[in-house]
């Protein structure tokens, strides 16, 4: 029984390779002869989370052969064989290669007559990609001489809290399912192995290309779309674009007045129509309920899958993070941070720090605000009677940037979104978030996460660089939303 009989080159085929080349073949070839860089900062984020699941599982369950996820593909193979070849009976993280297809398995167990696969996730239930990705392994194991008896997925108790003395996984048995899927790529995969030793595929369009994410390649195999097409339109009925395509209309600028549109999308049409920033004769009472003092706030938050303090549960929303401009009455800005320490539950400390800054009676501003809103009401079970009454207080006095601006104003240049990235953009290209070391919410996430566990080092920075590009991050969105502000009054000042 071997782990590989190849010679530990990174191979071209892997899990996510023969789930993404079951919907389209051409995105395997194009992953392998044209491929788009990841963001490192993602990758290593994704696997620290992941590394971390697995270990819990591991000591859930006292395994103690577990593979380190950031070696290299070769050392890993290595070690899969050096715990099979002394009667290791489980593996966490074991690695296999058969005709140059790779697997990585989150739990292998001996049983009397081979072996049983388990994928861990850190979800709710079982999806059915966990199970494509058990009938992979599966394949390979047998490819590799291997006898696999039993199949698992193995998913989190979203009930379970950090302080209770249960099993926080749960198991369900799909061994069915999954040698029905195995037995699928005994067609699929020798097909993907061919084609990435034959010519650039032809492109195939479909859902594919959307679903279950937009495929990066997607600009090759598509023609482009004339800018600002009627794909841009916000939130138009489908019978209404077929109209308009059945009328040879193909820029929303050339839409004819006469079409009735819903509100947002008929200042699309004026915008483009014009060249100039539409904007709504309501937007100076959009903007009335802010008033000074203005706090503008924003939350960064992690989720977790097994969160580590007690009383929080898993995937539940766990702020970590705060940034707070703060425009006074003689329009002085001042600007207000924190961010957690690793290792404590970041909660009592937030809480408080929010508590002592949010006293006054001034205007609180958030961008999509329900979020803001939503984890001030958490914070409000982890400070005092006195300072939870503060923070009702504030929530009440929170205003939504992000309606006055999709309801009142719009620019080409938008493209029909309306998120606080694009607006900026936009409107105040010179605060764009381009010049940050951090540049996304979700990789914002991970970086927090990792932060708060102890295990940030991996990501090469000091803790001194990795604070402040977090700090950075986060002070941005609420400086932006001050400028926005101005910009729209200026605005409305224009339209007046």
């Amino acid at each position: 029984m071997t782990a590989s009989g190849y010679r530990g080159v990174v191979p071209k085929l892997n899990e996510q390779a023969v789930q993404a080349g079951s919907r389209c073949v051409r995105r395997v070839w194009l992953d392998a002869h044209d491929p788009k860089p990841q963001l490192s900062t993602w990758r290593i984020g994704r696997s620290l989370r992941r590394t971390d699941l697995l270990n819990r599982y591991a000591e859930r369950h006292g395994i103690s052969d577990v593979i380190v996820r950031a070696q290299p593909w070769g050392a890993r193979l290595a070690e899969t064989q050096e715990k099979l070849d002394r009667g290791a009976d489980d593996i966490v993280g074991a690695c296999f290669e058969a005709s140059g297809v790779g697997a990585t398995i989150d739990h292998i167990r001996r049983t009397p007559t081979g072996w049983s696969i388990s994928s861990v996730r850190g979800a709710a239930s079982p999806k059915a990609s966990h199970t494509g990705a058990l009938a992979h392994a599966m394949w390979v194991l047998r490819h590799c001489g291997l006898q696999v008896d039993d199949a698992y997925v193995v998913t989190v108790d979203p009930e379970w809290r950090a302080d209770s003395t249960t099993d926080p996984f749960v198991t369900k048995r799909v061994f069915t399912s999954t040698e029905t899927r195995c037995a699928q790529l005994d067609e699929l995969i020798p097909r993907l192995s061919s084609a990435l030793d034959a010519e650039d595929p032809a492109p195939s369009a479909g859902s594919h290309c959307y679903k279950p994410a937009p495929c990066p390649h997607l600009h090759t195999c598509q023609p482009a779309e004339p800018a600002h097409s009627l794909r841009e339109l916000y939130r138009v009925k489908a019978k209404v674009l077929k109209q308009l395509d059945a009328q040879g209309v193909k820029h929303i600028g050339d839409i004819p007045e006469d079409t009735a549109l819903p509100s947002v999308a008929a200042r699309q049409r004026r915008a483009h129509a014009s060249g100039e920033i539409a904007v709504s004769s309501r937007l100076p009472d959009a903007l009335a309920p802010i008033t000074r003092p203005t706090v503008y706030i924003d939350f960064e938050a992690i989720q977790p899958a097994l969160p580590p303090w007690p009383s929080a549960r898993p995937f539940g929303v766990i702020p970590v993070q705060v940034s707070l401009h703060v425009l006074d009455c003689d329009d002085k800005l001042t600007h207000h941070e924190w961010l957690a320490e690793p290792g404590p539950d970041p909660r009592p400390g937030l809480a408080c720090f929010l508590a002592d800054h949010l006293r006054n009676d001034s205007t609180l501003v958030a961008y999509h605000s329900s979020f803001e809103r939503s984890v001030l009401q958490r914070l409000e079970a982890f400070c005092s009677d006195e300072d939870a009454e503060v923070l009702a207080q504030a929530r009440g006095r929170l205003v939504d940037l992000l309606p006055i601006v999709r309801d009142n104003v719009y620019h080409i240049n938008f493209k029909g979104k309306f998120s606080l990235k694009t607006v900026v953009e936009a409107l105040l290209p010179a605060l764009s978030y381009r010049d940050l070391t951090i540049r996304k919410g979700d990789v914002a996430s991970l970086i927090l996460e990792s932060h708060c566990r102890g295990t940030a080092g991996a990501f090469g920075w000091s803790d001194e660089e990795r604070e402040e590009a977090l700090l950075a991050y986060c002070g941005r969105d609420t400086l932006v939303m001050v400028h926005l502000e101005a910009t729209l009054r200026e605005l409305a000042s224009a339209r007046e």
